[in-house]
Parts: structure tokens; sequence; C-alpha cells
């Protein structure tokens, strides 16, 4: 049976990975776990848990209609998911 993975290390960015942090020998299900929650995470507002109908295009941040800051650009989730 497949074990969840609990801790992560997170690696020293470098030149060539530029990014903040990457995670290190995950199982294929954590991957999918990982991956089922960035999903999740895309399609709700950051501010109140409500289902997201906008995402910034600055910081990618999901919205609802009522918390989406009037004075970012944004795009519809559905526009955004399918462009990515």
């Amino acid at each position: 049976m497949p074990r969840l993975v609990t801790k992560f290390k997170y690696l020293k960015p470098t030149d060539r990975l530029s990014a903040g942090g990457y995670d290190n020998g995950n199982t294929k299900a954590g991957y999918g776990i990982l991956g089922k929650f960035e999903n999740i995470s895309a399609k709700t507002c950051i501010c109140c848990g409500q289902p997201a109908t906008r995402i910034t295009k600055g910081w990618i941040s999901p919205y609802c209609d009522d918390c989406c800051p009037q004075d970012e650009p944004s795009v519809p989730v559905s526009e955004y998911l399918s462009d990515n």
C-alpha cells in the first residue's frame, strides 16, 4: 500500500532552477494528491473560500466576484485554466 508523504525536503534554488522550492522523492500517489489539491485551490477564492470566478494576472490569485480587486486585471477562471 502506498504511503502518504508528509515531510518534504526543499532544495535551494540555483541559477538553473530558479523557483522557490521543489519536492524531492515523492511517490506517484503523492503527486496525484498534490495535483488534485492544486486544481481545487485554483478554483477557490483565497479570501473567503467560496468558488472562484476570476484569477488576477499579476500575482496569479483566484477570487470570487465579491472579493476580486477591482484595480487589478483579471480573467475568468475557465479562461485561465483552458490556457494552462
